[in-house]
């Protein structure tokens, strides 16, 4: 499954975990807009969902972008943007929302949680190992300084795991092809308590 069908939730406003490796789309309901923003932002938000539950990403992405660029300090429009732009099939741009929507995100924790939550999916897809290990830590960490209810821990928890699990194999996937180009001119090489030889020395 791709980044963007894992997050053809945005409709949606959530992924899900299972035990597996491979997220799986929640069910599909509009994004909810905090309430106590300026009745503007939550005027061009509501109409980004609007156009995201008849299936216009371009149509949304296009109000979440002008929510951002008339009030840049409201993490939630990030968010919704970062989604949007994934279902699009725009991972570059999505980071670079998700991220500002993190960073922006001390006036609505929430959003905050949002953003790293979605940005963890987005490098996993992208297979950045380390960069979703630390968006997954990251949103641990927020939502335990934001004392916030709910939320997703015991996925990040599993997902984190996992990421470890991953990155171990790839590691010794690693040095056993090391083992094998130490042998590939005829040579032998097989202690394996020891590191395969560095044939450029």
């Amino acid at each position: 499954m791709g980044c963007a069908a894992a997050l053809s939730v945005l409709s949606l406003g959530a992924v899900a975990f299972g035990d597996g490796a491979t997220p799986t789309p929640a069910p599909s309901t509009p994004a909810p807009v905090k309430r106590g923003a300026p009745r503007e932002y939550l005027d061009i938000c509501g109409q980004g969902n609007a156009k995201l539950a008849k299936h216009d990403v371009q149509g949304a992405i296009e109000r979440y972008r002008a929510a951002t660029t008339r009030f840049p300090d409201e993490p939630l429009a990030y968010a919704l943007l970062g989604e949007g732009l994934l279902v699009a099939g725009n991972a570059a741009d999505a980071r670079a929302a998700l991220v500002r929507g993190a960073s922006t995100g001390e006036k609505d924790s929430e959003a905050r949680l949002r953003c790293l939550f979605v940005l963890a999916v987005l490098e996993e897809h992208e297979q950045n190992w380390d960069a979703a290990r630390t968006a997954w830590q990251s949103y641990l960490d927020a939502r335990k300084s934001a004392s916030v209810d709910g939320g997703a821990p015991a996925t990040a928890e599993a997902r984190i795991r996992v990421i470890d699990a991953v990155r171990q194999q790839g590691a010794v996937t690693d040095e056993v092809r090391k083992r094998i180009a130490a042998t590939s001119d005829g040579g032998v090489f097989s202690d394996p308590a020891k590191p395969a030889p560095d044939k450029a020395r």
